[in-house]
């Protein structure tokens, strides 16, 4: 005997298959007899209205709708070594942009090796700053530009930031350089305050 307290109309049935699948398609199921529902009929007009129990009608939508796929494991492109400040202080002066090369802590970091701390990035290809940014986690961040594939990068450079400071930090510099894939639809000149900064780390 069905607990008619546990009757719902289908807008009240807040199962997320529900929410997700929708109440045209659960409908449409209906009208077709495939999914549990209880049907309301006025004995003098005869109408009839489609009543649900939320609970029964999430567990048919999660046998019938999901397929579980197991995922498979792909091979990493980058391999990770720790970041060493001595090591990777060793800049290859052949590969470093012009603009770069007046940066006092400037650190480089293999392509193929990526591990670095908090800071701005710059990714770059023939001596040419291609693109900035900041991360809290260069590793993941620059192994997300590799396996994306969008941006084309043969060096990798850095300068140690601390988090509260990168917004300002990344943005006065990408003012400054204009990098290509940073560049908006907007050409945002350079500040007084950018050249400032600049300044600051060539000093």
């Amino acid at each position: 005997m069905i607990d008619t307290n546990k009757l719902r109309i289908l807008s009240d049935c807040k199962g997320r298959l529900t929410r997700i699948i929708g109440e045209e398609k659960i409908l449409e199921l209906v009208k077709n007899g495939n999914c549990p529902h209880y049907v309301l009929t006025d004995p003098i007009t005869q109408e009839k209205q489609f009543l649900f129990v939320s609970g029964e009608l999430e567990e048919w939508l999660r046998n019938n709708y999901i397929e579980v796929k197991d995922g498979y494991f792909f091979e990493q492109k980058l391999t990770f070594v720790t970041f060493d400040e001595y090591k990777h202080r060793e800049v290859d002066p052949l590969t470093v942009p012009k603009e770069l090369s007046f940066i006092k802590d400037l650190y480089q970091l293999p392509v193929q090796n990526v591990f670095g701390p908090c800071g701005i990035y710059f990714l770059c290809k023939d001596r040419i700053i291609k693109y900035i940014g900041k991360s809290v986690d260069i590793i993941n961040r620059v192994n997300t530009h590799y396996n994306e594939g969008k941006k084309e990068f043969t060096e990798i450079f850095f300068i140690p930031c601390a988090a509260n400071a990168q917004d300002r930090l990344e943005n006065a510099l990408i003012r400054y350089y204009n990098p290509e894939y940073n560049q908006t639809s907007v050409n945002v000149k350079p500040r007084k305050k950018d050249f400032e900064i600049v300044e600051a780390l060539q000093s």
